[in-house]
């Protein structure tokens, strides 16, 4: 009793159930503000459309269905992921729903001049195992959390690094202290076995993601976003696939097909259908029509 919570956005207003936003808390019990502290107080005690006198919480939260609130993480923790806005606590959450992590944290650093994602896991068996079958499960281990990630999260969300740890560092009041977690080494990146490009399509394109993505050495199954594309790299593709390989794909196509293998194989497709349109088109009208369609 005497006590509101209300879901808004970064302009104050209210949002429908199942849209994060900020949680503002209001009622008797407020508080008038930090002691001594002006503009802090100013920042986050603030007022509503109606006047009423709110304390923003900081914490990321939707509101349910049934009408509870449900945290999804704190909104000084978003970060800007390559022009791709992050909530961390979304890719901990899946981390946290495999039944062999114990504990894990994904926090963002400079690797190689840019912002990345890591992720950290502490395993249920973190110290139950001698050092050979620990080895062993640890690789099993990660496998199994980047498996769930990429079936649940776009690739964007994917971190450049998981590093298994045996215990979270903590602070003196019992929370994650971000600041001793281990940087990753270069080994910790993620990336797929090489394989060779096959063919001269998959060459091309391997010759392009080099250029676009500043790496010595591109893999047919490697990903595009894994190894650093995001989405104004993804348009500067699309102009040179259809320079280098007179196929003009799109953003979609590019966010579906994040390999070469995938994205070669969509240009020998669109290939093939212009051939089908090309040739059919002095035959007969329905010919071209049924190409048009399969294109489409």
């Amino acid at each position: 009793r005497n006590l509101s919570c209300h879901v808004l956005d970064a302009a104050g207003e209210p949002l429908p159930p199942g849209v994060p936003g900020e949680l503002h808390i209001g009622g008797i019990g407020l508080a008038r503000g930090y002691l001594g502290q002006a503009q802090m107080t100013a920042q986050n005690f603030v007022s509503d459309r109606l006047g009423m006198r709110l304390y923003r919480s900081g914490d990321l939260v939707r509101r349910r269905a049934d009408g509870r609130m449900e945290f999804l993480g704190r909104i000084d923790h978003q970060l800007k992921i390559r022009g791709f806005r992050v909530e961390p606590a979304e890719i901990e959450a899946v981390l946290a729903g495999l039944a062999s992590v114990r504990d894990v944290c994904v926090c963002a650093l400079t690797l190689d001049d840019e912002l990345r994602l890591v992720a950290y896991v502490v395993p249920v068996f973190a110290e139950e195992s001698d050092e050979d079958e620990h080895t062993l499960a640890g690789a099993v281990f990660l496998r199994e959390c980047r498996e769930a990630l990429q079936a649940a999260l776009p690739p964007y969300m994917m971190p450049a690094a998981f590093l298994r740890l045996d215990r979270m560092p903590l602070t003196a009041n019992g929370k994650i202290d971000r600041d001793r977690l281990p940087r990753p080494q270069p080994g910790d990146l993620l990336q797929a076995a090489y394989a060779p490009p096959t063919n001269d399509v998959e060459h091309e394109l391997c010759a392009i993601w080099q250029e676009l993505l500043g790496v010595e050495r591109v893999g047919v199954h490697d990903s595009f976003f894994e190894l650093g594309g995001h989405s104004l790299l993804v348009m500067k593709l699309i102009v040179l696939i259809e320079q280098r390989l007179g196929v003009v794909l799109t953003v979609k196509d590019l966010f579906v097909q994040v390999s070469v293998a995938g994205q070669a194989e969509l240009v020998l497709t669109t290939r093939d259908m212009l051939t089908v349109l090309a040739h059919g088109g002095g035959r007969n009208r329905s010919g071209e029509a049924e190409a048009e369609e399969m294109l489409l």
